[in-house]
């Protein structure tokens, strides 16, 4: 109806940045680094109170993540990157990974380290989606339901303050 707020931004409809779009580099920093000690989430609240993006930071024992979340970014080129002591990690988009490469602090230079599976980005998912399903692996089905279950978790404390 007009006026009303579109499920997809409607965070009473389980809209918002957060909780659509950041469950992708959620995910990856889940399997990256575990569950984190305490996580936020800084709203960036562009227009009538509509959540379009923000900063999510994972908290650590030594270290803390920070992932910038956005539904308004323009750009096609989504880099992800990790900093390291030696160097840093990119990836090319984090939730249909292209490439991955390594650029070493020491010589400044970018290492190629993997190239994209296949053309379609989904297929390496469908494809293992499947073998679980006609092996019957519960096993993976109860790892990816337990990553699931953590990632809702800490979704709803990062929306909480940490809390």
């Amino acid at each position: 109806m007009k006026g009303e707020k579109a499920p997809l931004f409607d965070e009473n409809h389980g809209g918002g940045t957060l909780r659509t779009i950041g469950i992708y580099p959620i995910y990856a920093a889940i399997q990256l680094f575990g569950a984190p000690l305490k996580s936020f989430y800084f709203k960036q609240l562009i227009v009538k109170n509509i959540d379009l993006g923000g900063t999510c930071i994972f908290e650590y024992k030594d270290y803390k993540v920070t992932m910038l979340i956005s539904k308004i970014n323009l750009t096609n080129d989504s880099i992800s990157e990790i900093y390291g002591e030696n160097g840093t990690l990119r990836f090319h988009s984090l939730y249909d990974i292209r490439t991955i490469s390594y650029r070493s602090i020491i010589n400044d230079i970018e290492e190629m380290i993997s190239e994209p599976i296949s053309d379609n980005s989904l297929l390496y998912e469908i494809t293992e989606f499947s073998e679980w399903i006609l092996m019957k692996n519960e096993t993976a089905y109860r790892e990816q339901k337990s990553i699931t279950l953590k990632a809702i978790s800490i979704i709803e404390q990062a929306l909480n303050g940490g809390t």
